[in-house]
């Protein structure tokens, strides 16, 4: 059984959702966003469904969960997906080169690539700064999404590059 979500599924962040809507509806969203704010309050959810609508075929209704490209992010195998999570303490520079090469390569299903970096503020300074590069010269159609606690653990020069989304808790 694939488990659908769509924004109705969130609760709470009524602002932040309507900025995201109407950034997927006109496809105008920024090279990176990050999400920052408590944890457990729902940033993975708000990142995962914006995923979904970035790829989803219906950009009015996204994510409607129909489409080919929702069944398979929602199924956990769209091709074009990646999410970077800690291994052990810390997001390792071994990671970001790895999606780095990931990205590089033209998408398979969409007409965009999508990288989801859970606890950003977990980066070294090694893998923040090989980020860094290429947060300043994105290639391609690439969406960069990460979500942090504080602001306070991440380099300026990655905030700076990044449309930042406060989520306040409810």
């Amino acid at each position: 059984m694939v488990l659908k979500m769509n924004w109705q599924d969130i609760f709470g962040h009524e602002a932040e959702i309507a900025k995201l809507k109407t950034l997927v509806e006109k496809e105008q969203m920024p090279h990176a966003v990050l999400f920052i704010g408590p944890e457990g309050i729902g940033k993975s959810l708000v990142a995962k469904i914006m995923a979904a609508a970035l790829f989803c075929a219906d950009k009015k209704n996204a994510p409607g969960g129909e489409c080919f490209s929702c069944r398979q992010f929602f199924s956990n195998q769209h091709p074009d997906f990646f999410s970077v999570d800690p291994e052990g303490t810390s997001i390792k520079i071994e990671q970001i080169r790895q999606v780095q090469n990931e990205i590089a390569l033209s998408p398979y299903l969409s007409d965009k690539r999508i990288v989801l970096i859970d606890e950003a503020n977990l980066m070294t300074v090694q893998s923040a700064n090989c980020l860094l590069k290429t947060l300043e010269e994105p290639q391609g159609n690439v969406v960069f999404i990460l979500i942090s606690e504080s602001r306070q653990r991440l380099l300026d020069t990655i905030l700076s590059r990044c449309q930042v989304f406060a989520f306040k808790p409810l």
